[in-house]
């Protein structure tokens, strides 16, 4: 069999090799940042959905993008209403 000595890495190789670290290191960051996130929008949604006054979240346009049960409950639909897209700021007020 055939060996050869240890080389030490070229130039290019070392740049590879800190391209390779760099990367590695954003994706870390990264994952921590995604996992950090999911958390503390889980602990707002707990928060929201505890709560005993209607919450929700509307755009400009009027679609109520998202709301807790408490609102769900009390304007008497419900959370397929909400997913299907049925709820609009602009049909729940009077007209005047």
């Amino acid at each position: 069999m055939y060996y050869s000595e240890p080389r030490s890495p070229s130039l290019r190789d070392q740049e590879i090799i800190e391209q390779i670290t760099h990367l590695a290191g954003v994706a870390i960051q990264r994952a921590h940042l995604d996992r950090d996130l999911t958390v503390r929008e889980a602990k707002i949604r707990r928060l929201v959905d505890a709560n005993i006054i209607g919450i929700f979240i509307w755009e400009a346009e009027g679609a109520i993008l998202e709301a807790n049960d408490a609102f769900l409950r009390i304007m008497g639909y419900d959370r397929e209403d909400l997913d299907a897209g049925r709820l609009r700021c602009t049909e729940l007020m009077p007209q005047e």
